[in-house]
């Protein structure tokens, strides 16, 4: 599997692919048979639909190849009543749809995902969208480490929400904007950081407040400030499916280096294949 590892790293796009994470190549073994990998996350936030759609190969290579890319295949997805089909785009490399009037996701729809590819592969996968759970508020704060040249600020984003109670799964997201500026106020850099949130799982009898906190550093000189700009903040509510693919991803990329450890398998929904098609519910928040 350590092409389909190979192939996730490619996975920096537009609409539903922008949470896929990367990890690292060594953690999986090779497949002996090629099959197809399949990555593709829905959400009612989403003005585009996408998949990316790849074969596996029996011989372990260090980068995901071109040639490993499937153009030809029939991709799919299905509500209850419709289905839409996803053109390849030759310049994005992935299977791309604008949603329309016609088809949009939903919350509490199921929807199913086939990838088509000739006669003898196919492949499903089907994922519910939740209900989206809104944020309550946010407390950010933050600490310095100053050294000899210049000073590391670690910044700490916490999001709190009003959990329904039952079993439910979450991540955080966030983009903030700081600029750096000397001791006369003139402008040096401007940054854009992600805070590093991740999955959690909520199981309780009833409502509580929860919470979830993501970090970024920032390291500037010493003689130099930031002012923090705006910020957009983000709630998912996902899917079983997404929870358990990042959850698998996050114990690969936590595991010790030790050649005689068993390494976690990455979790795959996809029927006769690799890889996930999941669903998550977002609410945002501008600070």
């Amino acid at each position: 599997m350590r092409v389909w590892v190979a192939f996730i790293l490619c996975l920096i796009m537009a609409g539903c692919l922008k949470t896929t994470d990367q990890v690292d190549i060594g953690l999986l073994l090779p497949e002996r048979d090629s099959k197809l990998y399949v990555i593709c996350f829905i959400s009612p936030q989403d003005t585009v639909l996408a998949a990316k759609v790849a074969l596996s190969d029996p011989a372990v290579s260090p980068t995901a190849e071109p040639s490993l890319l499937v153009e030809t295949a029939t991709v799919t997805i299905t509500d209850e009543q419709t289905s839409v089909r996803l053109p390849y785009d030759n310049a994005l490399g992935y299977y791309r749809l604008k949603i329309g009037s016609k088809f949009s996701i939903k919350a509490g729809q199921t929807y199913q995902l086939t990838v088509q590819l000739g006669e003898g592969r196919r492949v499903t996968a089907q994922t519910t969208v939740p209900m989206a759970v809104p944020i309550q508020r946010v407390q950010r704060d933050s600490s310095i480490t100053a050294t000899a040249t210049n000073q590391s600020i670690l910044y700490r984003t916490t999001i709190f929400w009003n959990a329904p109670g039952g079993v439910n799964y979450y991540r955080g997201y966030g983009e903030v904007r700081q600029s750096i500026v000397n001791q006369q106020g003139a402008l040096l850099e401007t940054r854009v950081s992600q805070p590093s949130f991740f999955v959690d799982r909520e199981t309780s009898p009833g409502p509580a407040i929860r919470s979830l906190t993501g970090t970024h550093t920032l390291v500037i000189p010493l003689n130099a400030s930031v002012r923090t700009g705006v910020s957009r903040i983000g709630l998912f509510t996902t899917d079983l499916n997404y929870y358990r693919y990042h959850e698998t991803l996050r114990d690969q990329i936590n595991a010790p280096n030790n050649s005689f450890a068993a390494s976690t398998v990455l979790f795959s929904n996809i029927v006769g294949g690799y890889g996930v098609f999941a669903a998550y519910n977002a609410m945002y928040i501008t600070l």
